[in-house]
């Protein structure tokens, strides 16, 4: 794409006030913008520049993961609902756990599986995991399990068929797993600080070397990624997603609590994140190790009462050389 000298100005202007310390969210959304067509392999960063551009969203990595997980709660609490209604627990209360959470879980079954149940509940719900739980009770990493899904299930007429050559052994391990996936949800974002600054350094590298932008120098932005970040979080702050059974999410600015120990009752510091609230339930799309009273200037807050619930400094503002989050004009 041979570039026009507004868009080089623009890119220019969005890079040297980065490097000034002079920018909030508004640069941020616009270097998005200008770069957003140059991205190739850069997956996460592509998906933040969509947000910018199209803050009603209906697919992206992020959409599909809070679609899932969504899907994956909402079936798990109508399961138990019915579950106890049944009174089958009382009637049975000697049973093993997974007696019960099969029957949580029964709501897709073999050998059989509608194109749209296995797409939200296999395929995009294995997506949500990670290697590592795969491996820790699987010895599988997601790689693994696509291809082991793609040999066991034939797609014919809408539905997925599971191989009827295979063997008992192997049912029940497809099976089991596939109760796993759907049973899974992480309480972990659907972006990653990490990656997005890799792929942030990665593709404004490579756009201003074609470009020729002088204003761009790697580790210095990589120094300046914290505030960078949090810029792109006030982006996001209110975006829409469209939900597989018609009702919608919004994602939301929110603190985070951090344990020191799993057994901790309480948090020993907070750190700044995005969240998504659907019609019932909650959960993170990014989270960080950015201390919130980096970028939160106002004085006697506890931040225990923001513990995974919306907060009102959702705006990005300058005072000197730095950004800081203020609430929102009439708040």
């Amino acid at each position: 794409m041979s570039p026009n000298s507004k868009l080089t100005a623009s890119l220019n202007r969005s890079l040297h006030k980065i490097a000034a310390d002079q920018f909030d969210e508004y640069d941020i959304k616009m270097l998005l913008i200008d770069v957003r067509e140059y991205l190739r392999e850069e997956t996460f960063l592509r998906e933040v520049a969509d947000f910018v551009a199209h803050p009603q969203r209906e697919r992206g990595i992020c959409h599909k993961a809070i679609n899932a997980r969504y899907a994956k709660m909402k079936m798990a609490s109508e399961g138990t609902k019915k579950l106890i209604e049944s009174n089958i627990m009382t009637r049975e209360p000697n049973k093993p756990d997974n007696f019960y959470t099969d029957k949580i879980l029964s709501y897709i079954s073999l050998p059989t599986i509608s194109k749209d149940d296995y797409q939200l509940f296999v395929l995009d719900s294995l997506d949500d995991l990670t290697d590592e739980i795969l491996i820790k009770y699987y010895n599988i990493n997601k790689h693994d399990a696509h291809q082991l899904l793609k040999k066991a299930f034939t797609k014919n007429v809408g539905f997925y068929h599971l191989n009827t050559k295979l063997t008992l052994n192997s049912i029940r391990f497809i099976d089991d797993l596939l109760k796993f996936i759907r049973g899974t949800v992480l309480g972990i974002g659907a972006l990653s600080y990490d990656k997005l600054q890799y792929q942030f350094n990665t593709a404004l590298g490579r756009v201003a070397k074609d470009l020729r932008l002088a204003a761009f120098q790697s580790k210095a932005f990589s120094r300046k990624f914290d505030a960078i970040f949090v810029s792109i979080l006030a982006l996001m702050h209110d975006a829409k997603f469209k939900l597989y059974d018609g009702q919608e999410a919004t994602a939301y600015l929110s603190l985070h609590g951090n344990r020191t120990t799993p057994h901790e009752s309480a948090c020993s510091s907070y750190s700044i994140a995005l969240m998504a609230q659907t019609p019932s339930f909650s959960f993170p799309i990014v989270t960080s190790d950015i201390g919130y009273a980096e970028f939160i200037g106002e004085e006697g807050i506890n931040p225990a009462d923001f513990d995974l619930k919306p907060i009102p400094w959702v705006h990005t503002v300058r005072e000197g050389n730095r950004l800081l989050l203020k609430k929102s004009a009439g708040t």
